[in-house]
C-alpha cells in the first residue's frame, strides 16, 4: 500500500463523525483514538518497510564483498597498491550490479562502492571520519558507539540502534 492511499484511508474515518454532526469530542478518548491507531500501525508499517531495505542493502553489501575477497589478490599490498585495487574493487562492482540487474540511483551506488572499498582498502565505517579535516578526535566506544570532536564539541558520530 502506497503512502497516498494509506493518508486518504486514515482521513476517511476522520470525515464519518463530522458528516454525522458528531464532533470530536464524542468520540472516546477526544478522537484521538482511531487516527491514534492508524498512526502507529502506519509507523510500524514504514519502520518495518525500512528494516526490510536495511537488510536487503546490507545483504547486497555483505554479496559484493564476499566475492570480491575472492577475486582480490590476496598477496597483494593493498597499501602501496590503492589506485590498483579500488579500480579492481570498482570494475567487480559494476560487473555484480550488471550481472543481479540491480538498480541503483547515482548516490546509492558511490555511497555503496565507498562503503565496501572504505572497508577492504581502508578503515570501514571510520574512514570517512578520519578524512573529515574538522574532526580533531574520534573516540571508540565499542563497535556501533562512535563519537567525534568537531570544534571543541563532542557529537555522536555512529550510534547503535539497540
Amino acid at each position: 500500500m502506497s503512502l497516498l492511499e494509506r493518508l486518504e484511508k486514515r482521513k476517511e474515518p476522520e470525515k464519518g463523525p463530522e458528516s454525522s454532526g458528531q464532533g470530536a469530542e464524542a468520540q472516546p478518548g477526544g478522537g484521538e483514538g482511531g487516527s491514534r491507531l492508524a498512526s502507529l500501525q502506519a509507523r510500524r508499517s514504514a519502520s518495518q518497510g525500512t528494516d526490510a531495505k536495511r537488510d536487503a542493502y546490507a545483504d547486497l553489501k555483505t554479496r559484493i564483498q564476499n566475492r570480491l575477497y575472492g577475486e582480490i589478490d590476496l598477496k597483494m599490498d593493498v597499501s602501496s597498491h590503492v589506485a590498483e585495487v579500488r579500480k579492481t574493487i570498482q570494475g567487480i562492482f559494476e560487473q555484480m550490479l550488471s550481472e543481479a540487474g540491480i538498480v541503483l540511483s547515482r548516490q546509492e551506488r558511490y555511497r555503496l562502492f565507498e562503503e565496501i572499498a572504505a572497508e577492504i582498502i581502508g578503515y570501514g565505517p571510520l574512514q570517512p571520519l578520519l578524512e573529515d579535516d574538522s574532526i580533531t578526535e574520534i573516540m571508540v566506544n565499542g563497535a556501533k558507539n562512535i563519537y567525534v570532536e568537531r570544534k571543541g564539541k563532542l557529537r555522536v558520530a555512529i550510534r547503535s540502534p539497540d
